[in-house]
């Protein structure tokens, strides 16, 4: 809703006032699909909370803990990006400490965070061949969960998109790349994906539920066997759906529990399969879930721990703000072949979290921030025998 009227130097339009965190003043607009849309924010905010900005040949903005910032210039409108304006926010006093001025800002409001949607339209579309694979009420759960999770890789060019039928041919033209670092499985929106494809690291395509792959189908899980054997990759990354073993699954009857559990069994046993023959051809594994999870000792993913493995804890908001510049304790437990080195990191503390009830909020979680991708992407490229001694740097 649209309830404020925001007014500019020529006319005004309607609008949404809310605070921020740090008391930075929000001002939300209806998106226009037909003209440029850009975010703005208030220099003069900045300033007052005790950022110093230098105008020169080098335009720079340094935070009250002292990080240095390089505005950019676009035309004569000065911008710097989104990741950088979080690291700004994230260094400015608490709204209770008064401003060069004197005053302290308005208290933030937290009751609700904007999010990426996907169109229902969209979603169905992407998700249709699993209809005649899964029951109504599944499709339904999975439905949902896709409702908050956009594409980030492919960003809606279906003509680039990787399906089953297509996975041989894409593998032919890319055969020239001989060293796969990584290939993401149950990869959601992608978020990890796409930041192996932004830093150039070489990957396989992702595969996912909204690309026509199912992990409990025979022939695609053959097609997947075949690729590690022939095509291989250094470390296969998973993160399946640990609804049926998460906290809430213990609140249902065993009855209850054991039938949502099932649905996913098959797709966790080939996962455990996969796994296993990155091991046998000497390569790694990392699997990601809820560290409140019971997936790793109550479901097919269990024969892992009869093998050798390594664990790591991790909060999301220990890589800074991720929803909507709010911090969020997502945590999450990665369990693999080989020792962690980047993965075992937990909160700071000296912030406040946002609870994740309602809303879509936990399914909107599940995408990996930027932060935690790189760490992720480092582990993911640690020379095999880096856990017998000294971290080993990926190579480049």
């Amino acid at each position: 809703m649209f309830n404020d009227t925001l007014t500019l130097a020529h006319g005004s339009c309607k609008c949404r006032r809310e605070v921020g965190p740090k008391g930075v003043p929000r001002v939300i607009v209806p998106n226009d699909p037909e003209g440029e849309n850009i975010d703005l924010f208030p220099e003069g905010f900045l300033y007052e909370r005790g950022c110093n900005i230098i105008r020169a040949d080098q335009h720079t903005l340094t935070t009250p803990k002292g990080l240095v910032v390089y505005i950019r210039m676009w035309g004569s409108l000065p911008y710097i990006s989104k990741e950088d304006l979080q690291k700004i926010i994230h260094d400015l006093p608490e709204h209770s400490v008064p401003g060069r001025s004197g005053h302290i800002v308005h208290v933030p409001t937290a009751a609700r965070v904007y999010r990426n949607t996907v169109a229902m339209s969209e979603t169905r579309s992407q998700l249709k061949n699993l209809l005649t694979d899964m029951p109504k009420t599944q499709f339904n759960n999975v439905f949902s969960k896709y409702r908050n999770l956009p594409d980030l890789y492919y960003g809606g060019d279906v003509a680039q998109v990787v399906t089953p039928d297509r996975l041989e041919e894409h593998l032919s033209v890319n055969k020239h790349i001989s060293s796969v670092k990584l290939w993401e499985w149950y990869s959601g929106s992608a978020s990890l994906s796409k930041q192996a494809k932004d830093t150039e690291v070489p990957h396989h395509p992702h595969i996912d539920y909204r690309h026509d792959w199912n992990l409990s189908k025979g022939d695609h899980q053959l097609l997947l066997l075949l690729t590690l054997c022939k095509q291989g990759t250094d470390c296969l990354f998973a993160s399946p759906n640990c609804a049926p073993w998460g906290n809430d699954s213990r609140a249902v009857s065993e009855e209850k529990r054991s039938e949502r559990r099932s649905k996913e069994s098959s797709t966790l046993a080939f996962l455990a399969v996969g796994c296993i023959f990155q091991i046998l051809l000497g390569n790694k594994y990392i699997v990601e879930n809820s560290a409140y999870s019971d997936i790793f000792a109550k479901s097919p993913l269990k024969v892992l721990r009869e093998l050798p493995y390594f664990l790591a804890l991790f909060d999301q908001c220990s890589c800074g703000p991720s929803l909507n510049e709010e911090f969020v304790r997502k945590r999450s437990h990665f369990q693999g072949s080989h020792l962690f080195h980047h993965l075992q990191k937990l909160c700071p503390g000296g912030h406040q979290h946002l609870q994740l009830r309602g809303g879509g909020l936990a399914a909107s979680a599940a995408q990996y921030p930027k932060g935690e991708c790189d760490l992720i992407l480092l582990d993911a490229q640690l020379a095999s025998d880096a856990c017998k001694g000294g971290e080993k740097s990926p190579a480049v």
